[in-house]
């Protein structure tokens, strides 16, 4: 009887160990952030469209290695992107590289940590419509300890036409075992839904 709550609670402890989360996603103002969709309104005649200002936290108490990737969801052809982490990838047209991994590696981040380094470079290359982005950032050593959130550039024809719609994504259950729903709203376009675990 010793020896089975001996199991139990080291069970029990392994299961909490590798279920917990180091990284969070926090604006600006402190708060938390982690899967929630920022809409950066446009024009097509724009040269880029900056996501930046956010925050990764380590709520940890260890240090650990982060790397960040970039995977297209909604994405229009001819668009493009740039990933800054640790370094800034190039630009990287709608549909050549659907998951992308900044380059230059991770950064290691000691407990306690908070860095703004993240930046999402979008080109419209002189084409409207609708792109959606999952920017995920992950512990080098641990694919499971994640933090997540998507940016949607929204570029119009003209000024006037700018911010004018949003899409919701959402999917669910979270977690799942062997099925998930995934429910996109006002959506009125083409587009390609491309679905990647934690490491593309």
């Amino acid at each position: 009887s010793k020896m089975k709550h001996i199991f139990t609670l080291l069970l029990f402890s392994i299961t909490l160990t590798v279920s917990s989360q180091n990284l969070q996603i926090r604006s600006a103002s402190g708060a938390v952030i982690d899967g929630q969709t920022f809409i950066h309104p446009g024009n097509q005649a724009d040269l880029e469209v900056i996501a930046e200002g956010y925050f990764l936290h380590n709520i940890g108490s260890t240090t650990i290695n982060v790397r960040c990737k970039r995977d297209e969801i909604i994405v229009v052809p001819a668009t493009g992107t740039a990933l800054c982490w640790a370094a800034c990838s190039s630009d990287n047209l709608a549909g050549a590289t659907p998951s992308l991994i900044a380059p230059g590696g991770s950064i290691a981040m000691a407990p306690g940590d908070s860095l703004d380094l993240f930046k999402l470079h979008f080109y419209p290359h002189n084409t409207p419509g609708l792109n959606l982005y999952k920017v995920t950032f992950y512990n080098a050593s641990a694919s499971t300890d994640t933090a997540m959130f998507y940016h949607q550039f929204d570029i119009a024809t003209s000024v006037s036409e700018v911010a004018s719609k949003t899409i919701g994504v959402s999917a669910y259950p979270n977690p799942a075992t062997k099925f998930i729903n995934i429910d996109i709203e006002n959506l009125n376009d083409n587009a390609t839904l491309r679905i990647v675990d934690a490491l593309g």
